[in-house]
């Protein structure tokens, strides 16, 4: 299952990051690739949205989902901060 990091502010929900492995697997010395994208939240609270129930279709991490290298054994939070970088990497590159 992807990692799925939700962003919301005083309870409004912002935008959901998704990450998953594209190739690898799970020994700790394992350098995957994964993809990651941004959904933007529906309307609503955190208790009236569906905010956090959209995950990308495969077309969505095929077509957006920007890669990166992880290797497993380094844990979730390095996983995160690399896809945060890889998605903040591409937006530098789309502005330039």
């Amino acid at each position: 299952m992807p990692i799925q990091v939700h962003i919301e502010v005083n309870g409004r929900p912002i935008e959901t990051i998704h990450i998953g492995r594209d190739s690898g697997g799970t020994n700790p010395d394992d350098l995957n690739t994964y993809l990651v994208l941004k959904k933007p939240a529906l309307e609503g609270t955190r208790l009236t949205s569906r905010a956090f129930d959209v995950e990308p279709s495969y077309r969505e991490w095929t077509a957006e989902g920007k890669s990166f290298e992880h290797r497993y054994g380094d844990g979730i939070e390095t996983c995160v901060r690399k896809a945060i970088e890889a998605l903040e990497a591409n937006d530098n590159k789309d502005n330039a």
